[in-house]
């Protein structure tokens, strides 16, 4: 049995964050420096759309609360707010249930 290996683009600074070939965001991982308030360096998930909430009807899908994205602008992590949702499980698209993958 022969294992495929996958070419991945990996970040130039993050060896450890990937390039998603479906979306086209960052996913893996990332280490937080130190802070003053915070003297340990922090290890931080960052999740691509595709691991986010998806639409049982029409397949669409949207990013999941409590989780962080990678910001391509300024080249860092943005957290995700358990409220960014807006409260509802329902698709803006169609209205239909949205579920975790």
């Amino acid at each position: 049995m022969k294992i495929k290996k996958e070419a991945l683009l990996v970040h130039h600074k993050h060896k450890k964050l990937f390039l998603c070939e479906k979306c086209l965001c960052w996913s893996g991982e990332v280490l937080r420096p130190a802070r003053s308030t915070d003297p340990k360096p922090r290890r931080i998930e960052i999740t691509c759309i595709c691991n986010g909430l998806k639409c049982e009807i029409c397949g669409n899908t949207r990013v999941k609360p409590i989780s962080c994205l990678w910001r391509l602008r300024d080249d860092t992590y943005g957290h995700v707010p358990y409220f960014a949702s807006g409260g509802t499980n329902t698709c803006g698209e169609c209205g239909g249930k949205m579920e975790k993958n």
